[in-house]
């Protein structure tokens, strides 16, 4: 028998009070809100630090259930609280959508009231045989949907608007905002995205301006108190140089995005670095942001080859903040061990445009290594399933450049492994059952990431498309699956839930590769 209970671990605003209460009274750094502290405390290496905080769960879905004897969502939240969980109190079950919507207008004068933080509800249809029936989009399921409440809004003056230069060269404009709280934290600045965006809104300098957090989380600007104008204000003009470098700026036709194209530009090489060296890319532990700017400013590191370097940089690392003997042992441990990611994971990290994890993935099972990817044709790389035209170019655009060539032939001299042989994502060592077998991966897993799930899969055999079609041999099928699961069903193609997924991989790399 199997039951599976999902739900949502939060924590009480009693309980956040007095954490921060007793951090106040020790002189520490207070939380900024629950949500956050939440997070922050389940990624906790001391349980003891979680138990001391108090968190709480409540049960509000299901994942696999065997035998299944639950017919509604209702039912199933009944029996759960019968058995001794959390579950909501305030959950109703309504006959009507007028029900539903006076429900959604009664419990917006309840939230603020609540002993926790909620910015909205979910409405879901109760019965599991209509949730099936309806089933999902590419990205949400129809059975059910969110409702959010109007976010909270704040008036703030608009100091300034800054311009931010990307790993990519896109200039970025940004709003420089007097500090103001909102929807739990302090906003000091937000995203103006491009020149386009601060036209339309009409934003300027000195401007009183009203702020929202899309979400309750990103902080954006919605619109400026136009009364409160001051006389005299000018409008934005694009800048004509990079902020970072200081070379002139492009705009292409049809793009409304602003870019250097000064490959040198220290702006730019930051924020590569910091790509580079991030999580699905080359994944290099205690290489963060922070350190980054620090080995930039100190100008020991200008290329990615540079980091590889740094083991003869000892010394004028350890003279770097916060950096002592012990934790520079570590990071160049860990920098030595991203030589060996393999070929997909170097693709990915190098910052292509339109070549993300699986654009690479998918370059990587086709090619053996980077220079016969460098020295593909245009129709070459064109009869690759899942590569379009602009990817093509820009692939293209990159290996012709001397600055790209300049790259590759970089890491190769300090010894990056860049072969699909390689370790990481690549041709497995011996057959396995899953050894040329198409697998297509939709919705979410509760247990691994889809790039660590992906590499798996690849390094025993499998080969991992993006689209559903007769000849694909199985689906693994996580959360909110989206339309993929209804076309794989008409298709009668094998399916895979998250539970017997982690049951066949267990069993798949005991087997013989010609056991059943």
């Amino acid at each position: 028998n199997v039951l599976e209970l999902r739900g949502e671990v939060f924590m009480p605003v009693a309980e956040f009070n007095r954490i921060n209460d007793q951090r106040q009274d020790e002189g520490l750094k207070l939380l900024v809100n629950p949500r956050n502290a939440t997070a922050g405390t389940l990624k906790q290496l001391d349980p003891r630090i979680v138990a001391r905080r108090r968190l709480r769960f409540i049960v509000h879905g299901r994942g696999l259930i065997e035998p299944d004897r639950f017919q509604t969502h209702s039912a199933l939240v009944d029996a759960a609280g019968n058995w001794g969980l959390a579950t909501n109190p305030l959950s109703q079950t309504c006959r009507s959508i007028g029900e539903v919507w006076d429900f959604i207008e009664s419990f917006q004068q309840k939230r603020n009231e609540l002993g926790y933080a909620t910015d909205g509800l979910v409405v879901k249809v109760d019965r599991y045989d209509l949730a099936v029936t309806l089933g999902h989009t590419s990205k949400s399921p129809r059975w059910c949907i969110a409702y959010k409440y109007a976010a909270e809004q704040a008036r703030t003056l608009l100091h300034r608007i800054s311009w931010h230069t990307g790993k990519s060269g896109t200039v970025t404009p940004v709003a420089e905002l007097e500090p103001v709280f909102l929807a739990g934290t302090t906003v000091r600045r937000a995203n103006l995205h491009n020149i386009d965006e601060i036209d339309r809104k009409d934003l300027r300098p000195d401007d009183t301006v009203v702020v929202e957090k899309a979400g309750q989380i990103i902080p954006q600007v919605v619109g400026v108190v136009a009364e409160k104008r001051t006389a005299g204000s000018r409008q934005v003009t694009a800048p004509q140089k990079c902020p970072a470098c200081g070379q002139p700026v492009s705009r292409q036709d049809g793009e409304v995005a602003l870019r250097c194209i000064n490959p040198q530009c220290r702006g730019q090489i930051r924020q590569r670095l910091i790509w580079f060296t991030g999580r699905g890319q080359l994944e290099i532990d205690g290489l963060g942001e922070k350190v980054v700017n620090q080995l930039v400013d100190a100008e020991l590191c200008q290329s990615f080859a540079d980091l590889y370097r740094l083991k003869d940089q000892r010394e004028r690392l350890l003279k770097l903040r916060g950096m002592g003997p012990k934790k520079v042992d570590s990071l160049l441990a860990a920098i030595e061990a991203s030589k060996k990611r393999g070929l997909a994971r170097v693709l990915s990290a190098l910052g292509i445009r339109f070549v993300g994890t699986r654009a690479a993935q998918v370059l990587a099972d086709h090619f053996n290594d980077i220079d016969a990817l460098a020295a593909a044709t245009d129709d070459e790389l064109a009869e690759i399933n899942e590569v379009g035209p602009i990817t093509v170019a820009s692939i293209q655009q990159f290996f012709g450049a001397s600055a790209g060539r300049a790259t590759i032939d970089g890491l190769k001299a300090v010894g990056v492994q860049m072969a699909r042989s390689g370790p990481g994502p690549a041709a497995p060592t011996s057959k396995t059952p899953l050894s040329g077998k198409t697998v297509v991966i939709t919705g979410t897993f509760a247990t691994m990431d889809r790039v660590a799930l992906t590499d798996r899969l690849t390094r025993m055999g499998a080969r991992i498309t993006s689209s559903v079609s007769k000849k694909t041999d199985l689906m693994l099928v996580g959360d909110a699956p989206g339309s993929k699961l209804d076309k794989a069903t008409k298709l009668g193609i094998q399916t895979w839930d998250e539970q017997r997924l982690l049951e066949r991989l267990g069993r798949l790399q005991q087997r013989p590769a010609d056991t059943p």
